[in-house]
């Protein structure tokens, strides 16, 4: 297997539930949905499993070829006691990750797209993996249960999607711009709150700029912010970084900013267009859940006219209340959490 560039598609619901996976066939006509086919428990030991048959996709494409990948993960809990869940889609060693405490006992969904670009002509594999992480006091005996079942636990794949540059149609365009690692703060991903060095307001997503070609007529911005509370005593942020008492979350604004340039060269913004369009998005990550993705898109954003064909996508991060908050990383095309992803309209 070949490892190719690939994105994660943020779903276009700020808050992800059982209820909500009904729009897997919003990207294209034909699709191939598989589903897993008996429960699969997870043991609480923090050891990626594979969550079983039905979740793992080979294909074959030729280079420049896309295919879109929609990965959904649903669990029940033996446990009342908050336990983390971690999805991951892997095509081929490259991997996002999607975390969320389990809440109580009851059902609780966590999902990711993929778009994945083979760079030569060969066979793929997508698959979904499940992790659990043990309770406080917990001796690994404890475990969650991925469901069954067509909108439960489920992959899905797009039909072959052709490159703009070549002889088919119609094609999308896409582009990844998740660059969080260009910041030097950090490794690990982008503070912001009191404790923060960057204050209280930060982009916590800045990719390169990027030029559609002339076959993308407008396009679609999708992003997904991956927040984690730093209340005190938390493990998952320095203690520098940490505020509030033990037991709150945290509270940020989030807001996609898509901007046109003036022209392929220049500096100067030309036109932005802002998600959501009435003012940020107010987005909370509780105590018991602890990190929490949030789901952002700018759908159909024109070419301003007398503007050039060049674009930045940022997303702007400010603490509101309680904890600071976290921002976990995203690499460019290889791993992480947090992703902005970008695509053409055919």
């Amino acid at each position: 297997m070949m490892n190719g560039r690939f994105v994660f598609v943020a779903v276009l619901l700020e808050i992800l539930g059982c209820a909500e996976f009904d729009d897997v066939g919003e990207l294209d006509q034909s699709l191939t949905v598989t589903s897993l086919t008996s429960n699969k428990v997870v043991f609480s030991t923090n050891t990626k499993t594979l969550i079983g048959p039905g979740v793992t996709q080979t294909f074959s494409l030729n280079a420049g070829e896309a295919v879109y990948l929609y990965g959904v993960g649903t669990t029940s809990s033996n446990r009342p006691e908050n336990m983390l869940d971690a999805l991951e889609l892997n095509c081929d060693g490259q991997y996002i990750k999607t975390t969320r405490n389990h809440v109580g006992t009851a059902a609780t969904a966590q999902a990711a797209r993929v778009l994945f670009v083979a760079p030569t002509t060969a066979s793929y594999s997508c698959t979904l993996f499940g992790s659990v992480f043990p309770r406080t006091g917990g001796d690994g005996t404890d475990y969650h249960t991925y469901l069954a079942g067509a909108g439960n636990t489920q992959l899905t794949r797009s039909i072959v999607v052709r490159p703009c540059d070549s002889d088919w149609s119609p094609c999308r365009w896409g582009t990844e711009s998740d660059v969080v690692e260009t910041f030097p703060e950090t490794t690990d991903g982008i503070y912001v709150g009191p404790h923060s060095p960057n204050g209280i307001s930060e982009y916590v997503l800045h990719g390169p700029r990027f030029n559609p070609p002339a076959a993308v007529p407008s396009l679609d911005v999708y992003a997904q912010v991956e927040v984690t509370a730093c209340y005190a005593g938390t493990a998952s942020c320095p203690s520098i970084r940490q505020g509030g008492a033990s037991n709150v979350g945290t509270t940020v604004e989030l807001r996609l900013m898509v901007q046109q340039m003036a022209s392929t060269t220049s500096s100067t913004v030309c036109h932005t267009t802002y998600y959501p369009a009435a003012g940020p998005l107010q987005f909370t990550a509780s105590h018991d859940e602890h990190h929490k993705k949030a789901h952002l898109a700018a759908t159909d954003v024109p070419f301003w006219p007398g503007c050039g064909r060049s674009f930045i996508v940022k997303t702007l991060a400010t603490w509101i209340a309680d904890a600071d908050a976290k921002v976990e990383y995203g690499h460019h095309g290889t791993s992480g959490f947090s992703s902005t992803f970008v695509y053409g309209n055919p």
